[in-house]
């Protein structure tokens, strides 16, 4: 009731209006000008969704015409369309109390009252830029829009301020995307907006801090738009309604109490889906949750309960659970008890008396829809990659809040969903891609997601992550390292024979402890006589790691000893080291040399940075002034204090190989990076992760990295004896060495 209603039935409850957003789950396109269109797909996801749901109901199948097997008619379709054809999206009602409401609009009114004055200045500097770029949003729609959008709000429709509002939408993208363009650099307006914006801020410690807010849904009025069947005009105007199967007359609306400004029709459509005598609806929520925990419901086709859709495989079963689970008031926990207490929960995969059980009844019922015996289930994509973070200790626990990104280690219930992101590991694992709604979702076995457990990235790190986890709580001998990977792993202890396996593993680890994917030449480095890594710019660069994880949650530091064979001839960098993938929207860092036609001058030793400045996301490029000439070695080096924005928060030495008596140079620069260079990507020597650009032309030799700022001193030794946590790699004998 209050994912369909809850801003009509209990309005003063933030949880209840925050379930609307159910009703906000439809594709939106942000510059998409066939207003109509896009408004017609968003009421038709409605419907669709709802009845699929809700009711078990293909009821797009009647969008055309009658359903071919289903006793539903194309008016049926039109009926449940009408119930929620009166809605409007709102995002900033503030999901609070009312109390806090209330407290709210006191401080903002003092704030308001404070800055009158300032904010009627910005405001007539504000006002023709907003005007203009209002006007160039509206414009590129097509006259019949621009039309409605100009009306009074007055005189438009129910259906026209529907419209008006998707039109809306694109014009304040217009003004957070472009008002700061409209005033020209060095002007004397420009100037005299940001001394306002300037003495605005004085008072932000006046001004309360917003309240939270999610996407919602009211009613555009108290009126609703008129719904019709498409090219049936002797139909008229059709009414709310429930399957003429099941009830012919039209729903009876009831207003809403105190509420002028709704129709009270989603409240009514909630009522029905609710009723505890509705035959649809309580079996299809039980369904579902019995197919959440076997993999396959009592009726296999959970969205699906007509002809088109499966017979029950144990119809009495469906019956009862659905009578319990109304006797005792709807209770999702009661249910789930019920099953997982049930004898056919706690079966075995395989039965105790194989073979003959087995082949008996594999051959009677080889999908075991009859559950002879439990169903073997692979986990769920949310499931497999929740249960790596588990055991590796990253998983953030907190429970609740804003959506976390695609990165961030909440548990996957918790990740934004973008659908044009898609997250590799969950894509894999067969996640829907959120576009329409999934009833049951696909599930496969295939050797990409074997080789993605077995050489991803993410699930790499994940690995190390654990090696790290287990370093610093067992200090004991191999077993106990073993047992506890194993306690963590699989909530048990390992046998005899996993032990040994365990301790053969780990001791072979300690003679290889680095791994490259790749095997470059190796030749000599001038003056050193060491063997170095070889590169071009069309090879693959190597990737690096080691037990734990290589890459900054804060400070760092990173060198390597280097030949550079030649220059990019564009703006691409010649890669020394990093842990980042290009992308000037994801956390990382990259040491390089610059290219040709780059803006801070060729062959310029550079750091690159992706993390935040404060709070916003920021990417920059720290330039050392260094350059480094052709076929020559060097010793480079750069330290980073994230905290340390001045002039020595990163720290950058070169010393000229061939000058061996000349002191190193060293260049301090300063960073607006403060934060966030946290990343899962793996380090990479001679270029970055994801990408064929940027790649080393050169040697390479003596990569070092540590988890600290060094200081000049201790940069300029070249053994670095002072870091705690050094990894370093040379490139001697068959295989590279730590």
């Amino acid at each position: 009731m209050e994912q369909l209603a809850g801003d009509e039935i209990d309005p003063t409850n933030s949880e209840a209006v925050a379930a609307t957003g159910y009703l906000r789950n439809g594709i939106y396109e942000y510059n998409q000008r066939d207003a109509f269109g896009q408004w017609k797909t968003i009421l038709e996801d409605m419907t669709e969704t709802t009845s699929d749901a809700f009711l078990g109901l293909g009821l797009g199948c009647a969008k055309c015409h009658d359903h071919k097997f289903d006793p539903l008619l194309q008016k049926d379709y039109y009926r449940l369309q009408a119930f929620l054809c009166n809605v409007s999206f709102e995002d900033e009602r503030p999901l609070t109390s009312p109390e806090n409401v209330a407290e709210y609009q006191t401080k903002l009114a003092k704030w308001e009252e404070a800055t009158k004055a300032i904010r009627e200045r910005l405001d007539a500097l504000e006002a023709p830029k907003l005007k203009d770029l209002e006007k160039a949003a509206v414009t590129p729609f097509q006259e019949d829009f621009q039309e409605i959008y100009n009306k009074p709000a007055s005189e438009r429709t129910p259906y026209e301020a529907q419209i008006a509002h998707l039109i809306h939408l694109q014009v304040l993208d217009k003004y957070d995307g472009e008002l700061d363009k409209k005033f020209k650099k060095d002007s004397p307006e420009r100037a005299a907006w940001e001394g306002l914006k300037q003495e605005l801020a004085t008072f932000d410690s006046q001004k309360p801090a917003p309240l939270p807010t999610t996407l919602t849904v009211t009613d555009v009025g108290p009126l609703a738009p008129v719904v019709h069947v498409p090219d049936r005009p002797k139909l008229g105007d059709v009414a709310p309604g429930f399957p003429t199967v099941i009830d012919p007359e039209p729903a009876k609306i009831e207003p809403i109490s105190g509420n002028a400004l709704t129709t009270g029709r989603r409240t009514a459509l909630a009522q029905w889906i609710a009723s505890p005598t509705n035959p649809l609806s309580t079996r299809v929520i039980v369904n579902r949750i019995w197919a959440l925990h076997f993999g396959t419901g009592l009726v296999a086709s959970t969205s699906d309960f007509g002809r088109l859709g499966e017979a029950p495989s144990h119809p009495e079963l469906l019956d009862w659970l659905t009578s319990e689970f109304i006797a005792n008031e709807w209770s999702l926990k009661s249910l789930h008890k019920t099953i997982v207490l049930s004898a056919v929960y706690r079966q075995a995969s395989h039965h105790p008396h194989e073979p003959q059980m087995m082949e008996t009844g594999m051959r009677a019922d080889p999908a075991a829809r009859l559950l002879w015996r439990f169903p073997i289930r692979r986990l769920a994509a949310e499931q497999i990659r929740d249960s790596m973070l588990a055991v590796s200790g990253e998983l953030d626990p907190q429970a609740g809040g804003p959506g976390a990104d695609l990165s961030a280690n909440r548990r996957s219930v918790y990740l934004k969903t973008m659908r044009n992101t898609r997250d590799p590991l969950l894509e894999a694992f067969d996640q829907p891609d959120r576009i329409v709604g999934t009833g049951s979702r696909n599930v496969t076995t295939s050797p990409t997601q074997s080789l993605l457990m077995i050489n991803g990235d993410w699930t790499l790190v994940r690995a190390a992550k654990l090696a790290r986890r287990l370093e610093k709580e067992i200090a004991g001998s191999d077993d106990s390292l073993v047992r506890q990977a194993y306690r963590l792993a699989y909530a048990r202890d390992p046998q005899e024979a996993e032990i040994r396996r365990g301790q053969e593993f780990l001791e072979q680890a300690r003679t290889r402890r680095t791994v490259v994917t790749s095997t470059p030449n190796r030749v000599a480095m001038p003056v050193t006589n060491s063997l170095a890594l070889e590169l071009t710019a069309a090879q693959k660069p190597s990737r690096l790691s080691v037990a734990g994880q290589p890459w900054p949650d804060g400070d760092f530091t990173v060198g390597a000893t280097v030949l550079l064979k030649s220059i990019d001839p564009d703006a691409n960098v010649r890669t020394i080291a990093s842990c980042w993938n290009a992308n000037q929207a994801a956390a990382g860092w990259s040491l390089g040399v610059t290219g040709m036609k780059s803006k801070h001058q060729p062959r310029n030793l550079i750091l690159q940075l992706v993390g935040q400045e404060n709070t916003t996301a920021k990417y920059e490029v720290v330039p050392s002034g260094m350059h480094l000439e052709l076929d020559r070695p060097y010793r480079v080096a750069v330290s980073v204090t994230l905290a340390e924005a001045g002039p020595t928060g990163v720290r950058f030495v070169v010393h000229d190989l061939t000058t061996p008596d000349a002191a190193p140079q060293v260049v301090e620069v300063a960073h607006t990076v403060v934060a966030g260079l946290k990343t899962d990507l793996p380090f990479v020597v001679g270029g970055r992760t994801g990408t064929d650009k940027h790649n080393w032309d050169g040697l390479i030799d003596e990569v070092r990295y540590t988890h600290e700022s060094l200081n000049a001193e201790a940069l300029k030794a070249h053994d670095w004896k002072a870091a705690q946590s050094l990894h370093a790699w040379t490139f001697e004998g068959d295989t590279p060495r730590l």
